[in-house]
């Protein structure tokens, strides 16, 4: 069991994971299937909410092919939760392959499909891919545009093709830590040419299955055979 301290230590500086241990002690409830929603979600927006999740899953499999996970959904409807459970202005994020939290402006198929994008590969890599920053970070977010079909990043034309927005001009960041510092400061296009570093390679590289494949021989938490020697 936790210790006292530590239980406070989580409390204060990550509260999504202990609304992830206790979601009714967040103002959440259980809607079924591991879905937790803010007690102030209309009826009808939940509605809404489980065909966006249903639209999100099909984004998801039709680039890897399965999606069998079931993460634990904690889903805010107003910016008061949005604050119990510590967001920065994000819209949603994945904790491994365990939870996902989505925040009010994060209900939509794309954002959603991103993450559950997030959770796939999470899941696949195994924990001690994850441990060892197997994939880089710039990998991860571009595969995540890419499933999601996010046109703030991608151009799809009208036959469903995906195409650059933004060639990647600079090094792309490897560890979650420098991610998460160049994203947030918005100074540069950063999903997009992640996005297009990744379409880039998949245009010679067959597409989904060749980063499918790229995964399956991963070998004790190794970084991907493409990546080793590279950004």
């Amino acid at each position: 069991m936790l210790s006292a301290a530590t239980t406070i230590l989580v409390v204060e500086l990550a509260p999504a994971l202990a609304a992830y241990a206790c979601p009714r002690c967040y103002g959440l409830k259980g809607v079924g299937d591991g879905i937790y929603v803010d007690k102030a979600m209309p009826t009808d927006e939940l509605t809404q909410i489980k065909s966006i999740l249903t639209e999100a899953e099909r984004r998801v499999r039709m680039f890897f092919g399965t999606f069998d996970q079931k993460p634990v959904l904690l889903i805010c409807a107003t910016e008061a939760c949005n604050c119990r459970l510590g967001g920065r202005g994000g819209k949603g994020r994945a904790y491994g392959s365990k939870f996902i939290f989505i925040s009010p402006a994060g209900r939509n198929a794309a954002i959603l499909a991103h993450e559950y994008s997030h959770i796939e590969l999470n899941s696949r890599i195994g924990i001690v891919g994850l441990v060892l920053g197997a994939v880089p970070a710039w990998f991860d977010e571009g595969v995540a545009v890419i499933v999601s079909r996010d046109e703030r990043y991608l151009r799809i034309d009208e036959r469903g093709k995906m195409h650059c927005l933004t060639e990647p001009a600079t090094d792309l960041p490897k560890s979650r830590r420098e991610w998460g510092w160049r994203a947030g400061t918005k100074s540069e296009p950063i999903y997009a040419m992640t996005a297009c570093r990744v379409l880039r390679w998949m245009e010679s590289n067959g597409g989904p299955p060749g980063v499918l494949r790229e995964i399956s021989e991963m070998d004790d938490g190794q970084s991907l055979r493409i990546f080793r020697s590279s950004r």
